[in-house]
């Protein structure tokens, strides 16, 4: 019987590779879900608003913002005062946000002298987007233009002062991102939300911010280049860019994302699975050859599609009760049903025991490297040092050749 290990050896390798399919089958069922979340997010964003950006308003001495007629402004401050909320459909919980602003900043007139102006406020979605109030100096300002990507107000300046001020307070709604397109010289940009979970992106990271469990505040003070063409071809950039994807290096902001994203998660988790297969299918075949036992490949076919069921339960799991529950739950039962299989296939309470703990501690360890991020590539590498340093200390004693029915060659 011993002879025959070697043979058995490469077909549970071989095994082990195979497995590999139906695991990589589950990883891509995790990205098609996460790409449904990705759709049932755009449909909710086409009703309350999607990812919002906005840019600094500047004067025109048209409506529709002619490209040497435009004076942007010098300094600009923007408060924001944000409430998020989580909706959802489904399985799927998106993030959205009510947003009170308040813009103010000065600006000098267009050197293209004209009887009126307006001033040009940006934004990329209006769907969601309503002016309280507009004034420029301290004459209050109609809107008279709301295009698909600007709102505009009309001006007729009584002098033509160097600069003058303007404020504009609006509100919005929009969904996990907010971003502001810098075209000012100077900016100042301070958010308050009570989402506890930001994400500060782009461009500029803000100078000032704190964050707890009720919330973050964050403060940029952002400097930008004078340099008027750039700037032109910023706004021309925006109202050509439909999801400003062409914009992501000029721009900054924050997102909203929740705290644990079980897709990713989920992901890095599978990439761990062969490693998992193959320890529980070693230890399963060292207590066979030490025992003596017979364990059908058949059995060891059972064992491995029992640890692949591990991350169908913690994909479907995960979409109801959150990552770390589903994870718990699925790891319970996948151990729960390998100890109890154990105990037969290896005619043994102990050794099963020892099996289902060796499982367990491995479950338990790669929760905690899976939630490490920076620190998962360095301690998951001294794991695997430390494992396979015990693997071959605590078989040092082993006579492989006489496992493997070779005792001549042992002996020399």
């Amino acid at each position: 019987m011993k002879k025959e290990y070697s043979m058995k050896l490469f077909w549970i390798g071989l095994l082990g590779l195979i497995l590999c399919i139906p695991l990589a089958l589950i990883n891509n069922l995790a990205d098609e879900r996460r790409e449904r979340r990705a759709i049932v997010a755009s449909q909710l964003g086409r009703v309350w608003g999607g990812a919002q950006l906005i840019a600094t308003p500047f004067l025109s001495s048209q409506p529709n913002a002619v490209m040497n007629e435009m004076s942007f402004s010098s300094d600009v401050e923007i408060k924001g005062k944000q409430i998020a909320e989580i909706r959802k459909k489904g399985t799927y919980q998106i993030p959205f946000y009510n947003l009170d602003l308040v813009i103010s900043g000065k600006v000098s007139l267009p050197t293209k002298k004209a009887e009126s102006y307006y001033l040009v406020f940006p934004v990329a979605s209006l769907l969601k987007v309503s002016i309280e109030s507009a004034k420029y100096g301290d004459k209050p300002l109609k809107q008279i233009k709301n295009d698909s990507r600007f709102i505009a107000f009309r001006i007729i300046p009584e002098t033509r002062e160097e600069e003058n001020s303007y404020e504009i307070k609006l509100k919005l709604t929009g969904m996990e991102k907010f971003f502001i397109l810098p075209m000012a010289s100077k900016i100042k940009l301070e958010i308050e939300s009570n989402w506890a979970d930001p994400s500060f992106t782009g461009r500029a990271l803000p100078d000032d911010r704190t964050i707890d469990k009720n919330g973050f505040k964050a403060i940029w003070n952002f400097k930008n280049q004078d340099d008027l063409t750039q700037k032109i071809h910023l706004f021309n950039m925006m109202e050509e860019s439909s999801e400003f994807v062409n914009l992501q290096d000029e721009i900054f902001g924050v997102s909203l994302i929740v705290a644990v994203d079980s897709y990713h998660l989920i992901n890095r988790v599978i990439k761990y699975g062969f490693l998992f297969i193959g320890l529980t299918f070693a230890g399963f075949f060292v207590f066979e050859a030490i025992y003596s036992l017979r364990v059908h490949l058949i059995q060891y076919i059972f064992v491995g599609f029992g640890l692949l069921l591990f991350y169908l339960l913690l994909l479907s799991f995960s979409e109801y009760i959150g990552f770390a529950l589903a994870y718990l739950l699925a790891a319970f039962a996948v151990i729960a049903q390998i100890y109890g299989y154990a105990i037969v296939v290896l005619r043994s309470k102990n050794r099963a025991l020892v099996l289902g703990t060796g499982i367990s501690i491995l479950y338990g360890f790669l929760y905690i490297l899976i939630n490490l991020e920076e620190y998962s590539l360095v301690i998951g590498s001294i794991a695997l040092f430390s494992l396979l340093s015990g693997i071959m200390y605590f078989t040092r004693n082993v006579d492989w050749y006489s496992l493997f029915g070779n005792s001549e060659k042992g002996q020399e």
